[in-house]
């Protein structure tokens, strides 16, 4: 038996208190009988016989006063034979025994004894009789009692003395018995509370909350603490400084855990201590239990390592992303071009038929390598959106203009439906946006061999939270009904084998989604094999009213070009995208310069007075970084002197243009560098847009 158990099955003081006080009050009712209420019962009966009798001598005393001379004796008779016949209604027993009248001289012959005068147990009531006139004694009149008055006054004082006894004794039996069922009830939970301590996997340690003295431990506990537990006899020199302190600190009934370790010979075991108070013997005791979390540990820091190689992974992934982004980009930079440039001289039909090809083509593969970008970054995680003021009107209109050349080279028309009261600046992200639209108007001329398709347009400002509404309707093939939950899986192209002429990677319709979601909308389609899709995106509108511009806001202000010739330095160590910028801002009326690397960039710049520089920021040896930081060393504390500088790259991720503006580049410019965008971008560094080409 452990120490638990014999702490827990110490006999209760309470059974055996109440045991003595049964036989205590047993033996306290047969004193009381026979020392107190016996002899009063005797007392009472004599004192009841008493007064009958004296009651039946007046009647006596009357017939003797109305002549004591001349005694009636018959009269005399009768009346004490009524006094004889007087007997107990339940029993019969009579009152009396014997009745004598003993008159004095000179009537003494009158005088006469009636009944049984050998009664025993009986006693004598004597009461003498006087004349009236006189007051001489005339003789004495004695009654026998009977103990009738004794034995009925005893027996039914008995008889309520047993009930109220009895009933008392089977109520205190009663307690007794309900004392022994929560006693054995208790003995029970003993027995059980025990078994668990003792058959517990958990090592288990019963210590005393005072002073931390290990008590008892069951069989896990000895086998975890082996060695320990024989040499240790307090918990504290077991577990870390200050780790029983923490335990033993709390309430009644309330359990306390830490994490520490155990001291072993074999060395320091991470465990979880659990400390439970419990009461025994009227005496603090805490359980603790004590559990193996070396395993816990060892995943916890698998875990951790997996984290940061799956962090160091999409560091990776993001800069591959970055690397191939430009790695592509940069040559298709130069394709198309010079492709616009070759397509603005002296061509015969079939060379300018075979240029607008090359340029289908690589706008096509550039379409494709934007999708698979996309797509690794929604893998990533890296794809978000950026809210800020959006001329609805103006993207839509440009999106349209984009795609109706697309959908007339097709033979498609294309219908754009713009509500009047259509809201003109919104907070949105109006490049996710465009992206957005574009997507699903492509997949439409794409799917659409004859009719043509439709984007419109919907605001519904009376719902609890205001909403755009975009459709995008075609007369297509349709999609059928069972392949219509495929539709936004990645890289699924349902009913391939009649997709497939229409090219294209899957990804899409999966981007659009993402992008609706990341705006907080939502996209759903309706299609009907044969006869057309509609596809319906709802987003949150937001209208701004201000006229606030989004022009680039970088940390200090460069100067600006007030000369009609402005100047021009490209950095670009790619001779084919370099010439083509050049090129470019030549056929603005710029004059343009060329170098190839940031070393040349930093010496012509001393050197000569530039009122732009396009800088790439991808050049082996010394990088666009590395020239802006050398450039902004030079100045120093003193005002800047040196011109705007256009960063040109092909990393074009969600949040390249704001990380560029962040770190001291003053604008961007995306490769394959757009006309449009380049207008923009001298527009906003120099007096007003040039005229070019």
């Amino acid at each position: 038996m452990n120490t638990l158990a014999r702490q827990k099955r110490r006999p209760d003081p309470i059974a055996l208190v109440f045991a003595v006080l049964m036989l205590a009050l047993a033996v306290l009712a047969a004193l009381d009988w026979l020392l107190v209420l016996e002899p009063r019962l005797r007392s009472e009966a004599d004192t009841t016989a008493r007064a009958l009798a004296n009651a039946y001598a007046r009647s006596i005393q009357q017939i003797v006063s109305e002549d004591p001379e001349a005694l009636d004796t018959d009269a005399i008779r009768d009346a004490v034979g009524e006094i004889l016949e007087l007997s107990d209604s339940q029993t019969g027993s009579p009152f009396f025994s014997a009745v004598s009248i003993e008159f004095s001289p000179p009537r003494q012959t009158a005088s006469f004894r009636m009944g049984d005068v050998e009664c025993d147990g009986c006693f004598t009531n004597a009461m003498p009789l006087f004349d009236p006139r006189n007051g001489v004694l005339v003789g004495n009149l004695s009654l026998s009692g009977s103990p009738v008055f004794y034995q009925a006054m005893r027996d039914d004082a008995r008889n309520s003395f047993l009930i109220w006894t009895v009933g008392l004794l089977a109520l205190m039996s009663m307690g007794w018995w309900a004392l022994s069922l929560y006693q054995t009830h208790s003995t029970e939970s003993d027995i059980r509370a025990t078994a668990i301590f003792d058959a517990s996997p958990i090592p288990l340690l019963l210590v005393r909350q005072g002073d931390g003295s290990i008590v008892d431990a069951n069989e896990a506990a000895e086998q975890l603490l082996a060695s320990a537990l024989r040499s240790a006899t307090r918990i504290d020199a077991l577990l870390e400084p200050d780790a029983f302190a923490t335990l033993s600190d709390s309430g009644p009934q309330v359990s306390r855990s830490l994490e520490t370790r155990l001291q072993l010979p074999e060395g320091k075991l991470p465990v979880l201590a659990t400390a439970t108070p419990v009461d025994i013997a009227e005496a603090g005791w805490l359980i603790v239990a004590l559990i193996d979390v070396s395993d816990h540990k060892a995943f916890e820091n698998r875990i951790e390592q997996e984290k940061e190689k799956s962090e160091t992974a999409s560091r990776a992934k993001s800069a591959f992303l970055a690397a191939m982004s430009h790695e592509i980009r940069t040559p298709l930079n130069g394709i198309l071009g010079f492709t616009h440039v070759l397509a603005q001289g002296r061509l015969d039909d079939e060379q300018r038929e075979h240029l607008e090809l090359i340029d289908i083509s690589a706008r096509n593969l550039l379409g494709i390598i934007e999708e698979i970008l996309d797509f690794s970054r929604i893998e990533a995680g890296k794809f978000s959106v950026r809210q800020s003021r959006t001329d609805l009107h103006r993207l839509l209109d440009d999106t349209v203009r984009l795609f109706r050349n697309k959908a007339e080279e097709k033979g498609l028309e294309l219908l754009y439906r713009q509500e009047t009261g259509l809201p003109k600046l919104i907070e949105t992200d109006g490049l996710r946006l465009r992206q957005l639209i574009g997507i699903l108007l492509d997949n439409a001329i794409k799917f659409t061999p004859r009719g043509g398709l439709e984007l419109e347009t919907e605001t519904r400002l009376d719902a609890a939270e205001p909403t755009l509404a975009l459709r995008v309707s075609d007369t297509g093939i349709g999609i059928s009904t069972d392949e219509l939950p495929k539709l936004f899986e990645p890289f699924y192209q349902v009913d391939q084998s009649s997709r497939r002429p229409a090219g294209g990677t899957g990804l899409g319709l999966v981007i659009a989604r993402n992008i609706c979601e990341s705006l907080g909308g939502t996209i759903d389609v309706d299609s009907r094999e044969g006869h057309g899709s509609c596809f319906t995106v709802l987003l949150p509108l937001r209208i701004r009213e201000d006229e606030r511009s989004d022009g680039p806001r970088p940390e200090f202000q460069p100067r600006r070009s007030t000369r009609i010739d402005t100047r021009a330095l490209v950095v670009d160590d790619d001779p084919i995208n370099g010439k083509l910028l050049v090129y470019l801002l030549q056929a603005r009326n710029i004059i343009a310069g060329r170098v190839e690397s940031g070393s040349a960039a930093i010496r012509q710049i001393r050197e000569r007075d530039y009122d732009l520089v396009f800088l790439d920021l991808h050049m082996p040896g010394m990088t666009g970084w590395d020239v802006v930081r050398e450039l902004k060393h030079q100045q120093g504390s003193e005002p800047r002197s040196f011109p705007p500088l256009i960063a040109t790259t092909a990393d074009v991720q969600k949040g390249s243009r704001e990380r560029l503006l962040g770190e001291g580049l003053d604008d961007f410019l995306a490769k394959p560098v757009d006309t449009r965008a380049l207008d923009e971008v001298i527009a906003r560094w120099t007096e007003g847009p040039n005229n070019g080409a």
